[in-house]
């Protein structure tokens, strides 16, 4: 077991390419799990039909209006969300230790890049939120699957201060709701 769990830390420690990395032993890792990227989004027949007719809606007023880089914007917009829907999330690595968290190819420090963190626990979304440092650094989402909020939440509480007061962005709300 001892060695199974020295070869999956140094498996992570090879992917990460941003951040850092300290010395870790196997006992520096508190739990460890796969994440999606993101949470799959399935839309219905009715949702993507509704999508299309407001694309080409919006591109008929486009091309009426001879407002050309309107029309640019939609038509880019709509590859890009076609793309983002027709890609698959990459499932990622996940462990927290005692110096920092390993996300995917990212190490991120306690004490240099996180400053608060809250959960998101919706069932069955469950979601780590992790506030960086970083004045124009975004939010960062993990997905949490089958691992046990409360078990990270503990850990987590150890290291850095929890936000009770933080709630699910407006836009994320309205996002998922829709189905996105």
């Amino acid at each position: 077991m001892a060695t199974e769990t020295q070869t999956t830390l140094e498996t992570l420690k090879q992917n990460i390419t941003v951040g850092d990395v300290p010395e870790l032993s196997a006992s520096d890792i508190f739990v460890q799990w796969k994440a999606n990227e993101y949470e799959p989004i399935s839309l219905d027949r009715r949702q993507l039909t509704l999508g299309v007719l407001l694309a080409a809606v919006l591109l008929i007023i486009s091309i009426a209006t001879a407002n050309f880089l309107f029309t640019i914007v939609i038509v880019l917009a709509s590859v890009a969300i076609y793309l983002f829907l027709n890609r698959e999330p990459r499932v990622l690595d996940v462990a927290l230790t005692s110096k920092g968290i390993i996300y995917g190819d990212r190490f991120l420090s306690y004490a240099n890049d996180l400053r608060l963190f809250w959960i998101l626990y919706d069932p069955p979304l469950s979601v780590l939120k992790l506030s960086q440092t970083g004045f124009t650094t975004p939010t960062l989402d993990i997905q949490l699957g089958t691992q046990d909020p409360i078990e990270v939440r503990d850990i987590l509480l150890t290291f850095l201060d929890e936000d009770i007061d933080a709630e699910e962005h407006t836009a994320d709300r309205f996002s998922r709701r829709i189905g996105f």
